[in-house]
């Protein structure tokens, strides 16, 4: 069964990387029929609100192009929509600086075997938890995954 999968590309992400992915990544993808959408950030924040559209047009399958930031604002994207989070399914292209999330999960480094990944790959359940805290005096929450490295965006 072929899934549309939304594509998120935070395009500064690991000094403008990204792109760089994408465009290697793009035509493996068309080659191998699978269906997508794609959006790129244009600030900080703007993959939740990406996603939280995207939830409300039904999607659930993301890919994510860019780093640990990306991927963060991607989780509270979901977990601030309508959606069950254990509905959806990520699938990341390492592209920022640090890259903790992937390189705790583990990532293919082979970008043309990615395709075949989505359609035929394992998935798994990520723990999250929900971190309350005081922003300029006022009250804020954000969604980290529980994996060692990742960290809350310096907020």
């Amino acid at each position: 069964m072929n899934k549309k999968w939304f594509v998120i590309i935070n395009p500064v992400s690991g000094g403008k990387r990204a792109p760089k992915l994408w465009n290697k990544m793009l035509p493996h993808l068309e080659n191998a029929g699978i269906s997508f959408q794609v959006a790129f950030t244009e600030y900080i924040d703007h993959a939740g609100i990406l996603v939280k559209k995207a939830v409300a047009d039904g999607l659930q399958h993301f890919i994510i192009i860019g780093g640990d930031g990306t991927a963060n604002d991607v989780v509270n994207g979901i977990f601030n929509s309508t959606g069950q989070p254990e509905n959806f399914v990520l699938a990341m292209i390492p592209a920022g600086t640090g890259n903790d999330w992937v390189r705790t999960i583990g990532a293919y480094k082979n970008i043309a075997a990615i395709p075949e990944k989505l359609q035929t790959g394992k998935t798994f359940l990520q723990d999250v938890g929900l971190v309350s805290f005081q922003k300029i005096m006022k009250p804020e929450t954000d969604i980290l995954s529980i994996l060692p490295g990742w960290d809350l965006k310096g907020r």
